[in-house]
């Protein structure tokens, strides 16, 4: 429950960090990959708890728990890597683009979030 409430609430603080460099504004990169770093750290946690879950008893109600899983895992370095390929050199603050895909990611992850909690 806590790894999920950190992952939910960075993933918030994420998601407003990137509207803001999506509009124009100038966030900091290291700002939104410390804030990436933590979501990841928490979702990856989260993750690593619930295999061992897994191999010790029965496994979540729904099958698509796992997927949904997976995509938490993926959503947000996929945002940035592509949200990354025309983004200014490193000491600069994040582009446009990748606050745009950061968005997106935030919003998915969130969403996966909410279906995993969901699905327990």
């Amino acid at each position: 429950m806590i790894l999920a409430a950190i992952a939910g609430g960075g993933a918030v603080t994420l998601l407003l960090a990137a509207a803001l460099a999506a509009a124009g504004r100038p966030i900091a990169r290291t700002l939104v990959d410390a804030l990436l770093v933590i979501v990841l750290t928490a979702i990856v946690a989260g993750a690593a708890t619930g295999g061992v879950l897994l191999a010790v008893g029965p496994g979540p109600a729904d099958v698509l728990h796992a997927l949904y899983a997976g995509v938490a895992v993926i959503a947000l370095p996929l945002a940035r890597v592509v949200g990354a390929r025309r983004d200014p050199p490193l000491g600069r603050s994040a582009s446009r683009g990748i606050g745009r895909w950061l968005v997106a990611g935030s919003l998915v992850t969130l969403g996966v979030l909410l279906r995993l909690w969901m699905t327990g």
